[in-house]
């Protein structure tokens, strides 16, 4: 028991009372069930496409950016199932990936309107549409974090929505990765809404502070849309 408070405090130090409880919460679930009912948080928050880049001339030159097509097979070396992969390109998904000497340095994941999430039951749409898109699946290799990877890779994903017209963009971060949100936040992101998702089977029930707000579905041919507003009255 006073190892279980230990962890609680712990959690609670990084995450928030709330959100470490939550984990706990999705941790146990997860363990009893053999992964089929788990708990899942979400922040969604907005920031800008900077108008300039965000690391220097000179800074982070050693890692090329590509965008990788639906065949390259430079998507083996990304952490992700094959088939999650092509479902992505599927729903218009663009990725950019960068590398070091032809290693796996990180890649991003945008799209340009309507997101179909692979995590949970549910799709989002930024707003305004034609203004506002959708980053998701930001990774960088571990041994690349205390590096220039995570900008470089935002420079050239910044350059990408400025050609398509894209002012904000929209994602979601798991309320559990507390140095995700610390990432973001430094980049000028800001908290626009949340959600919680408690799956058990094939049952899943929804609490969101956007519109639906409340949602209970028992198929994939039942997903919840959350419209998401980079500004206000957008959606």
């Amino acid at each position: 028991m006073r190892g279980f408070f230990a962890k609680l405090g712990a959690l609670t130090s990084s995450m928030g009372w709330l959100n470490g409880i939550l984990y706990l919460a999705d941790r146990v679930l997860d363990t009893l069930s053999g992964g089929r009912a788990r708990l899942f948080k979400y922040y969604f928050v907005r920031q800008a496409v900077h108008p300039r880049p965000l690391l220097p001339a000179h800074r982070g030159r050693k890692i090329s950016v590509h965008e990788l097509s639906s065949d390259d097979a430079r998507l083996s070396q990304l952490p992700r199932p094959r088939e999650v992969v092509q479902a992505r390109f599927e729903q218009g998904g663009r990725c950019l990936a960068g590398f070091m000497d032809d290693v796996f340095v990180g890649c991003i994941w945008v799209n340009p309107g309507k997101y179909r999430e692979d995590e949970v039951r549910c799709d989002f749409i930024p707003c305004p549409v034609g203004e506002a898109g959708w980053d998701y699946d930001v990774h960088v290799e571990p041994k690349y974090r205390l590096g220039f990877a995570f900008l470089r890779l935002w420079d050239e994903t910044n350059a990408l929505l400025r050609e398509q017209g894209i002012c904000w963009s929209i994602s979601r971060i798991s309320a559990f990765k507390p140095e995700s949100i610390k990432s973001h936040s430094r980049m000028g992101a800001s908290k626009i809404g949340s959600a919680v998702y408690l799956a058990i089977g094939s049952v899943q029930l929804m609490f969101s502070t956007t519109a639906p707000f409340v949602h209970l579905s028992f198929s994939d041919k039942q997903r919840p849309v959350l419209k998401l507003g980079a500004t206000r009255g957008a959606c």
